[in-house]
């Protein structure tokens, strides 16, 4: 008798199928946490927030059957490894940031409709707006962490790594539900999930994601503030691009041996689940612009 031979594919509907789900897990137990409420501040909307992604994160890694080793959670990277992803990520953020931009300013051109953006007002004169500060800055990143490249990218990671990244990323973008906020989110998504790979760490980028919410979260108190972290990000920007620009060989070269498997992107965003919420998405990026 034969051992029996394992195939890493066997459990890719349900993989897929537990991920896309997870989504709609999320919406829906936001939607019947939020009802009852005829007003929501920012304080209610961290806590719920933080229920909310705390059943996502069960449900995914339940339906999934992923275990994370404990190793993950140890940092895996000298602080300088970390000083230089974060440099990176934060010029690839400011590139997203100059694109969203460029976008913007012709849409309203054409339209004369501006792009709606995230609206972060904290009343520090309230419980709320400390509870907020606290939920963005803290507890928001450590969670998202957990979800996007814990428990969906080493899920994703079982098929192809090129896969893993993007369409992590791609999911993380589609879960902040607006264009704006949607694309950047693409952007981070696509440097965390590489460094989290790269590093075998959920630690680092969970400092990685604190850092950058908590200094664009900062910048945004006083106007000297302000410039001060554009300045820094054009210089990121810079660096990045040098970066980049030295080192595309290496990044070809690690990754030669795992070449992107487009069936993959067909099987997981081709399923209703994920139809539906391209359709939210762009619904939700609409509505917005008469709402605000």
């Amino acid at each position: 008798m034969q051992p029996p031979v394992f195939d890493k594919f066997q459990n890719e509907d349900r993989d897929f199928k537990s991920i896309g789900k997870s989504l709609w897990v999320y919406f829906a137990v936001m939607l019947i946490i939020t009802m009852p409420f005829s007003y929501i501040d920012n304080g209610l909307s961290a806590i719920i927030s933080i229920i909310t992604i705390l059943v996502t994160i069960f449900y995914c890694k339940r339906k999934t059957k992923i275990q994370l080793p404990g190793f993950i959670y140890n940092l895996n990277c000298s602080v300088k490894e970390l000083g230089k992803y974060f440099v990176l990520m934060t010029g690839l953020s400011m590139v997203a940031i100059l694109f969203i931009g460029i976008v913007s300013a012709v849409f309203t051109m054409i339209t004369n409709l501006d792009i709606p953006q995230a609206d972060f007002t904290f009343d520090f004169s309230s419980l709320s707006g400390w509870l907020f500060l606290f939920y963005v800055c803290l507890i928001g990143p450590i969670f998202e962490e957990v979800l996007f490249r814990g428990v969906i990218l080493r899920t994703l990671n079982k098929y192809n790594r090129y896969f893993a990244i993007i369409a992590s990323a791609l999911i993380f973008g589609l879960f902040h539900l607006y264009l704006e906020q949607g694309a950047h989110a693409f952007v981070l998504g696509l440097v965390l999930a590489y460094v989290s790979l790269k590093t075998d760490s959920l630690m680092t980028c969970i400092l990685l994601h604190i850092f950058h919410n908590t200094i664009t979260t900062f910048s945004s108190f006083s106007t000297p503030l302000t410039m001060f972290d554009l300045v820094f990000r054009l210089a990121c920007m810079i660096v990045a691009i040098i970066w980049l620009s030295n080192h595309m060989k290496d990044l070809k070269k690690e990754y030669q041996g795992d070449p992107i498997s487009y069936p993959f992107f067909s099987k997981l965003f081709l399923r209703f689940s994920f139809i539906s919420w391209f359709i939210l998405f762009i619904f939700e990026t609409i509505a917005s612009f008469f709402v605000g």
